[in-house]
């Protein structure tokens, strides 16, 4: 009776590994097959960070998937005929249930982090003193005023403090966001 446990514990754990292995090696071909639906809307699924990303020259950011925000997107951003967006949204809820995160619950990229091939490089800014990254100027003049400026606005009157604040607490940099910001 001592040797039959574990050899039954071998053999139930090999069979979990093959189901396992079975399970992964299926997942991995619903997921290339989804993958390769999304495509023709130039849509890429980034499974390991769990983002949908569109890859149209002019974009190249991280999309929501609630609702039908990914159609709208299509739609508005990229006048995508409503013919050729036919099936999206039942398509990423049917294939990917759950499983694309919010790019606005996304942490930012870490500092000297390897180029993402999906996403643009834009022109942006670092502040020298806080932990803040943007390439949306009007984003980084709300910051130069709330963190720098005391919360006055820079008004003509004020413009040459701004533009010192800014010298002084900016720096520009190369950027990769997987939304505007």
């Amino acid at each position: 009776m001592v040797y039959s446990l574990p050899a039954l514990r071998v053999k139930t754990t090999e069979r979990v590994r093959v189901i396992d292995l079975v399970l992964l090696q299926h997942f991995e071909l619903i997921m290339a097959s989804a993958h390769d639906n999304l495509s023709q809307f130039q849509l890429y699924a980034d499974l390991e960070e769990h983002l949908l990303i569109c890859c149209r020259s002019e974009c190249g950011y991280a999309l929501s998937v609630a609702r039908s925000q990914v159609t709208s997107h299509l739609r508005d951003k990229h006048n995508v005929l409503a013919d050729l967006r036919t099936g999206l949204t039942p398509l990423l809820k049917h294939e990917y249930p759950d499983f694309f995160r919010n790019p606005a619950d996304v942490a930012l990229r870490d500092d000297g982090a390897l180029i993402y091939a999906k996403l643009h490089l834009y022109d942006g800014f670092a502040c020298r003193k806080y932990r803040y990254r943007t390439i949306n100027y009007s984003e980084l003049s709300r910051h130069i005023s709330k963190e720098h400026l005391n919360g006055l606005r820079a008004s003509r009157s004020r413009q040459t403090t701004a533009v010192g604040a800014n010298r002084r607490n900016m720096q520009a940099i190369v950027a990769q966001t997987f939304q505007r910001r």
